[in-house]
């Protein structure tokens, strides 16, 4: 039982630093993305079990800093409500995550620990981002390029978010990806208790109807977990072996 525990305190662990960076819930709207994010922010607010929700753009680009260069997926959110959804204020090394609002010069850009050590950049450094949504020419697709400095350092403990994301504020995400006006791709969620977030999302996608793609942790994340719960049950059934033989050992020697 103590082995099982143990066990079951490290898939919880896993669970809370995977959904740190993540929402419990995720809204999308395939193709056009969500033209109006605060009237749907509002509609889900008032679902029951939904805590706060926040807007949120992915976009992929080459981030360069002199002569060191790395894949980037940028995400960008809105710093008034993104700390409300994401823990990710706790996970800062260096930085707050309201700086992101700040538009008196270069757009910020929060990295993770592991890929500013790629870059070799640290606080107040300049890097450029290159997206691949670029204007068409004769010559081909001139990629868009923006100059951000880093504002912030982030550290998950998980490799794959600390070596691959970054954070900027929305608007920097619109230029890069290319939306106009407020649209944003997506809403992320936070639900008041973690383990109803299935349930909570299939209140919202009635809410707001099929033109909608409503996901939870669990289903963003289910051959993770579905491996580890497979796992799990291994070492009880081991587990149980060895004492049913430990039992009859000890019996047969009476």
């Amino acid at each position: 039982m103590v082995v099982l525990s143990v066990y079951t305190g490290f898939t919880e662990g896993l669970r809370d630093q995977i959904i740190g960076i993540n929402a419990h819930v995720m809204i999308h709207r395939p193709g056009s993305g969500i033209a109006d994010p605060d009237q749907l922010k509002q509609e889900v607010e008032a679902v029951k079990g939904v805590q706060a929700a926040t807007s949120n753009i992915f976009g992929q680009a080459l981030i360069t800093s002199g002569q060191y260069s790395s894949g980037i997926a940028i995400r960008g959110v809105d710093p008034a409500t993104v700390g409300k959804v994401l823990t990710l204020e706790s996970k800062m090394v260096s930085g707050r995550l309201i700086d992101l609002a700040d538009d008196s010069g270069l757009p910020l850009i929060f990295l993770g620990r592991e890929l500013a050590t790629q870059l070799r950049v640290d606080m107040g450094w300049k890097v450029r981002l290159l997206s691949p949504n670029g204007t068409l020419t004769p010559m081909g697709v001139l990629p868009k390029v923006q100059t951000c400095v880093v504002g912030g350092i982030f550290a998950t403990g998980m490799y794959e978010y600390d070596s691959t994301i970054g954070f900027v504020n929305l608007e920097t995400a619109r230029q890069l990806v290319g939306i106009d006006g407020d649209g944003v791709q997506s809403l992320e969620l936070r639900v008041k208790e973690i383990d109803k977030a299935d349930a909570v999302a299939d209140v919202v996608r009635q809410n707001i109807g099929p033109s909608y793609l409503v996901r939870d942790w669990k289903q963003a994340n289910q051959n993770l977990f579905a491996a580890l719960k497979l796992e799990k049950i291994g070492i009880f059934i081991a587990l149980a072996l060895i004492i049913l033989v430990g039992s009859l050992n000890i019996i047969s020697a009476w």
